[in-house]
């Protein structure tokens, strides 16, 4: 059992995918909750739709009814088993990605040559679905 996505982003535990998002998280500036084993989601992520105890749930499962503050936020405050990446975030996201594919490493791997290049995979694999279901015209699904 784990996370399964449409277009081929993602097939693999929860686990794992919460050590890629926490290493997206750190390559674009965010910090670690360590009491959670994740992310700290920053202030003010999203103050067009964030009420006052929070944030609108809607964005969890890719509802976004504004754009986010970095493209980035569509993956990082997603659910990790269910809802979409909207079709209109596809490529933009891709393009992010792809753009630190450098600072892609979980810190205590970034001296392991293999570590380094399964996080490239990794990356590349999602961006590539993601680029597919921007071709398609298509949201991304999790389930």
């Amino acid at each position: 059992m784990g996370l399964d996505t449409t277009h081929g982003c993602w097939h693999g535990s929860y686990g794992t995918f919460n050590r890629w998002r926490c290493a997206v998280a750190l390559a674009a500036g965010w910090e670690l909750d360590p009491t959670h084993d994740t992310y700290a989601i920053p202030e003010g992520r999203l103050p067009d739709q964030a009420p006052a105890d929070g944030y609108a749930n809607s964005v969890f499962l890719g509802v976004w009814y504004t754009d986010p503050v970095d493209v980035l936020d569509v993956l990082l405050l997603h659910s990790d088993c269910e809802g979409v990446i909207p079709h209109r975030f596809c490529r933009p996201l891709a393009e992010r990605l792809e753009g630190m594919m450098e600072a892609l490493v979980a810190p205590d791997e970034a001296e392991d040559d293999d570590a380094v290049d399964w996080w490239d995979e990794v990356t590349l694999d999602f961006c590539t679905g993601l680029l597919r279901a921007d071709i398609r015209g298509e949201d991304v699904g999790f389930h």
